[in-house]
């Protein structure tokens, strides 16, 4: 841009150089006054000559000389910005003209001359001012051009000289910034020297095998460990076949085809740019290996980088941890087959010894022998109460306990409570007694059978540690902060107390203190951590406050539902009770028949009994029943497969209502119970309202209100828990990654619609069982649906899938944190 500045005024500047050194200005002022002198000087000639004093040849000379002036004024350059303004160029005009009227004078005779002399000092008199103020024009015109060319000289040489400073201050910068992008470039290749040193030292220091291939994997370059492990260095004639040496025995199309996918992958940003593959090393082993790949790109070739890894300690410490989580599920499911076994056995003989002391009571019975039966009764509610404590701890072991709210009167609840708890208070010499604090509230909703489970552990805790004192429970309602209120219960005993060192570890399964008398270990220990998992089922928090020497005070908050929560309400008719009914008893146990017959018979039933499968198979082609009890485990025929040839069958039992009556208590037991046919399940041992109910809903009796599905929990935390304190702390956070890994692996990998059906079947079975083990609910739940829909060839829907993948997420980060709370809990 300068350039082209100086080269436009630099031509201008050398042609007013030029005209200054011509200096036509001087000749101009001189020519222009002349012009007037030389008027004068012909004026004078003719009036000399007129007068006699003077030659006609002073008059021609002048004459000439006079009209050569004039003639030069109008033809000569110099004169053409002067002719340019208006006065001068007329005066010039008028006075050549004048000159031209007079030539004939001045050539013609002297005679001539002389006579015309007089009219011409005439002429001459008139044209003295026009000549005088023509020359003052052109000098006052000569004098307003030099001040122009002045001026513009001055503004030439200001800007060349400007130009020309810009020049050297351009030059300058750009010197300047020459030198610090010379800097610039030596720092930057500087560091880039510095870097690749580093890299290169990164590289060959890496335990991984860093190879750089071109797009047909074939080497370019490698680190030390690739070379002395795989011996991928570059032989005579051509480069090494990456894929053909690290895995010969494999089809190099679909090695090709499985390292491109993950590079692409990888630049398309959606993960995935590693590739488990087993290769073999330069002395003949296979090992397993991990290659993380990507595509460089330098704008003349394309380049593979490839980071592999030998994963041979990983993939152990993967079957290791997949063996302890087997090992844990393994004993998990050992645990409860054993309950279960158990459950059967203790509830068996348990069930003739209460149903027979249920039918005594109803028995002419002296005062002793109904002290006695009371006493028999007590002790045989204290040994089912243990069995099912037991059953509880499994059912939430296994995530299977739910909660059903009803709407109930909480002051009915309590007066049970009471009523059911105060023979045992009375024993130990305790009064026991509860009221409200408040206004009391007539109804409210919330699983009434948990929540008096609760309760009857707590004040059964309270009987046993407190001797001839108080049990207070009190009971309050707030009406905040949750829509429906919340319910708070408390139960004060005048007991030991609890030492704060203790106050934490009472809430653990079968931990124990010593009682009454400093007795030791009383009761099973399950009771407390029972009341606190039922708590945290209803969404609430249980809290004790106690003074070793004064007493406790054990508390629970609830916090309610609306009271149209109902999920399932029921009312017995009356007529239930009075109707007789044809009942089928099948049981292989003789006691079981005869309790389940003459309560029945007490009933005002009819009874037919079958003493195994086959037998009331038999009986059911035969009559019509009202209704069935079924056993569970009989000889010959059990009553799973007796129950399904009967609903098979063509006799008149088809659709007869079967109700299994069994020991085995688990909620998965009741869900093969319903599977095979039958219609509801009651628990030995049993008691008449437990057989009421029973029959009242087979006939129809029991108006139900439609069952809402109830969504699973995100986290069962007791689970959770039970894992956290069984594993060691170096384990639990490699299973942790694991679990972590191999649920986002699938889940993305099912998202992007990457997996088959059977890959979908098997992957959802094994992350079920994890998630099991986890305590993740709701993601158990959905994985085993996903499972059973790929096994009947029903692929996953886009919503499923993405449902899944939301569910992941929230159960992940739930997970986190209370794995962090129960580590953090542990450490403190």
């Amino acid at each position: 841009m300068v350039t082209l500045v100086l080269a436009s005024l630099l031509p201008s500047a050398r042609q007013e150089m030029e005209r200054l050194s011509i200096a036509p200005d001087d000749s101009v002022s001189w020519s222009l006054s002349q012009s007037e002198l030389e008027f004068l000087r012909f004026q004078l000639a003719v009036t000399r000559a007129s007068k006699g004093e003077g030659s006609l040849s002073d008059v021609r000379t002048w004459f000439d000389v006079f009209y050569s002036r004039i003639d030069l004024l109008c033809e000569a350059d110099a004169y053409a910005f002067m002719r340019e303004t208006q006065r001068f160029h007329v005066a010039l005009t008028q006075t050549k003209q004048f000159l031209e009227s007079i030539v004939d004078d001045i050539d013609a005779p002297d005679a001539a001359l002389r006579a015309s002399l007089p009219r011409l000092e005439t002429s001459l008199a008139g044209f003295t001012d026009l000549i005088h103020e023509m020359v003052f024009d052109g000098v006052m015109t000569r004098t307003s051009n030099a001040d122009s060319k002045r001026l513009h000289e001055r503004r030439l040489l200001t800007a060349l000289l400007g130009a020309i400073l810009l020049f050297f201050v351009i030059m300058a910068g750009l010197g300047i910034w020459l030198w610090r992008t010379d800097r610039i470039s030596h720092n930057r290749g500087r560091r880039l020297h510095e870097a690749h040193e580093r890299m290169t030292t990164i590289v060959e220091t890496s335990r991984d095998a860093v190879v750089m291939t071109d797009t047909r994997f074939r080497v370019l370059t490698l680190n030390r460990v690739a070379e002395e492990t795989f011996h991928l260095g570059e032989r005579p004639g051509a480069p090494a076949d990456l894929v053909k040496r690290l895995f010969p025995s494999h089809d190099p199309k679909d090695i090709r085809r499985r390292l491109t996918d993950a590079s692409n992958r990888q630049r398309e940003g959606r993960g995935g740019g590693q590739v488990e593959l087993v290769a073999v090393t330069a002395k003949g082993k296979e090992v397993p290996v991990e290659i993380s790949i990507d595509l460089g790109v330098d704008g003349h070739s394309n380049s593979y980088v490839l980071f592999i890894r030998d994963i041979t300690a990983r993939k152990a410490a993967e079957q290791e941890l997949r063996d302890a989580r087997d090992e844990a599920l393994a004993g998990q499911q050992a645990k409860s087959n054993f309950v279960a076994m158990m459950s059967h056995e203790m509830r068996t003989p348990l069930n003739g010894l209460i149903g027979t002391l249920n039918l005594l009571k109803n028995s002419d019975l002296s005062s002793r022998q109904s002290e006695l039966l009371s006493a028999s009764a007590v002790s045989a509610n204290h040994l089912k109460n243990l069995v099912n404590d037991v059953l509880d701890l499994s059912s939430f072991e296994a995530g299977k306990i739910s909660i059903t709210p009803r709407n109930f009167d909480p002051t009915a609840l309590l007066n049970d409570l009471v009523e059911a708890t105060d023979g045992l208070a009375r024993e130990a010499g305790n009064h026991l007694s509860w009221r409200w604090v408040g206004q009391p509230v007539p109804r409210i909703c919330t699983d009434p059978r948990r929540l008096s489970q609760i309760m009857l552990n707590l004040i059964g805790n309270a009987i046993k540690f407190t001797e001839n004192g108080q049990i207070q429970i009190e009971a309050l309602f707030h009406p905040d902060p949750t829509p429906a209120g919340r319910l708070e219960l408390r139960v004060h005993d005048a007991g030991i107390g609890i030492s704060p060192e203790d106050q934490d570890r009472i809430f653990e399964d079968f931990e124990t203190i010593a009682g009454k008398e400093q007795q030791p270990q009383i009761g099973t220990g399950l009771g407390l951590g029972i009341a606190r998992r039922m708590t945290y089922l209803l969404k609430g928090q249980i809290h004790v406050d106690s003074t070793p020497g004064e007493g406790s005070t054990f508390s629970i908050t609830i916090p309610l539902l609306p009271l149209e929560c109902d999920r399932e309400t029921a009312e017995i008719d009356p007529d239930a009770q009075s109707r007789q009914m044809t009942v089928l008893v099948a049981d292989d146990n003789d006691i079981n028949r005869l309790v389940l017959r003459e309560l029945l018979m007490e009933m005002g039933h009819e009874v037919v009994e079958a003493t195994d499968g086959n037998e009331a198979v038999a009986f059911a082609e035969e009559a019509r029943f009202d209704a069935i009890l079924m056993d569970i485990a009989m000889p010959g025929l059990n009553g799973h497969e007796a129950t399904r040839q009967i609903r098979a069958g063509s006799g008149p039992n088809t659709d007869v209502p079967i109700i299994a009556v069994t020991a085995h208590a688990l909620p998965e037991h009741r869900e093969r119970y319903l599977a095979a046919g039958m219609t509801d399940c009651v628990t030995k041992p049993l008691d008449r309202e437990d057989l009421v109910w029973a029959l009242g809903a087979s006939r129809g009796k029991i108006r139900r209100a439609p069952v809402e599905p109830r969504l699973p929990e995100l986290i069962e935390q007791t689970r959770l828990a039970s894992l956290v304190s069984s594993l060691p702390p170096t384990t639990l956070p490699r299973l942790m990654d694991k679990f972590v890994e191999e649920n986002d692996c699938f889940t993305q990998a099912l998202t992007e619609g990457r997996l088959s059906l059977r890959d979908i079947q098997q992957d959802s079975h094994r992350l079920a069982g994890s998630a099991a083990s986890f305590g993740l609910t709701a993601m158990r739940q959905k994985l085993n649906e996903m499972e059973t829909k790929a096994l009947e060839g029903e692929d996953p829907t886009p919503e499923e899938r993405r449902h899944l993948l939301a569910l992941w997420e929230q159960s992940r980060t739930r997970l986190e944190v209370e794995i962090e709370a129960l580590t953090t809990e542990a450490v403190g």
